[in-house]
């Protein structure tokens, strides 16, 4: 008897007061727990519940679960819409749609902006903004397992690709920036802002260079070649690599045998070769001079 009245009493206490105090008498919320012991001698705190990260797949969490803490002691595998960020054990929250891992320091941000798994694409992308609302198109953020960064696209095919639908998407910052310049890369793919046509100057290299052999333009800008050369019949051509504009190799044709100027524009990183055609009635070139301009 004495039982059914204390239950009385303790359900009543809480039907008056909406309020629950376990190890105390007068709870200051909803839910107040004191602790029963605060030496150590024994466990105390609120043990949430653990389940397999497979178990959050059920249907049973809905919009009426937001909020809902559990500890997940498993990753889910393989995911699905709502459990694409449990891939790890620890704590997790409900949203109303998916679970969202409590980390930290951002354990009481209840938004969904940060990098969330999408193996069905092979990424990991930012999800809603800070705000918590949909990302509008266009502003996506994502990094393909292959390292491909996309900013303003999904599907990136390069090491990084941005779109956008306005112009200034790129800014680059580093002192050599100024009014009207482009952005060079040296031989190495360093690249810095230069002048639009920086000064040149012409080098007298006849000496130092000859037909049949490979040169590489590591200058970073275009150079212009200009030649003077002697020839009794066929041609003196000018091989490059990569091709350029569709024709790998460059002629320039000496059949009457007088003494000719040659041009030729070499594109920066281009390796090139000056081969002279020979035959029973072709001589070898001679070159008298070289110089080139950049």
């Amino acid at each position: 008897m004495k039982h059914l009245i204390t239950t009385a009493v303790l359900l009543f206490s809480m039907t008056a007061f909406a309020q629950v105090g376990i190890n105390n008498t007068s709870p200051k919320a909803t839910l107040d727990i004191t602790p029963k012991t605060t030496d150590g001698s024994k466990p105390e705190g609120l043990l949430i519940p653990q389940l397999d990260g497979n178990s959050l797949k059920t249907a049973a969490y809905g919009t009426a679960q937001k909020g809902v803490i559990v500890y997940a002691k498993s990753a889910a595998s393989p995911t699905d819409t709502k459990t694409v960020n449990v891939t790890t054990e620890g704590y997790y929250y409900f949203d109303g749609s998916a679970w969202q891992k409590m980390n930290g320091a951002a354990a009481g941000d209840t938004t969904n902006d940060a990098w969330a798994n999408d193996t069905t694409n092979g990424l990991v992308k930012l999800g809603t903004k800070a705000d918590g609302t949909a990302r509008a198109a266009g502003t996506d953020f994502v990094v393909k397992d292959n390292g491909e960064i996309g900013i303003g696209t999904s599907t990136p095919t390069t090491k990084l690709e941005i779109n956008s639908s306005t112009s200034g998407a790129i800014k680059i910052v580093d002192g050599t920036q100024a009014i009207g310049r482009v952005l060079t890369s040296d031989a190495n793919g360093l690249a810095t802002w230069t002048p639009v046509g920086q000064s040149a100057s012409y080098h007298d290299v006849s000496s130092s260079r000859s037909l049949e052999t490979l040169y590489t333009n590591s200058t970073g800008k275009e150079m212009k070649i200009f030649m003077t050369a002697f020839k009794s019949g066929g041609s003196l051509y000018c091989h490059l690599t990569p091709v350029i504009g569709g024709f790998s190799m460059l002629y320039q044709n000496l059949d009457d045998g007088r003494q000719m100027q040659l041009f030729y524009i070499i594109p920066p990183g281009a390796t090139y070769k000056f081969v002279s055609q020979t035959g029973a009635n072709f001589s070898p070139a001679a070159v008298s001079s070289w110089y080139e301009y950049y």
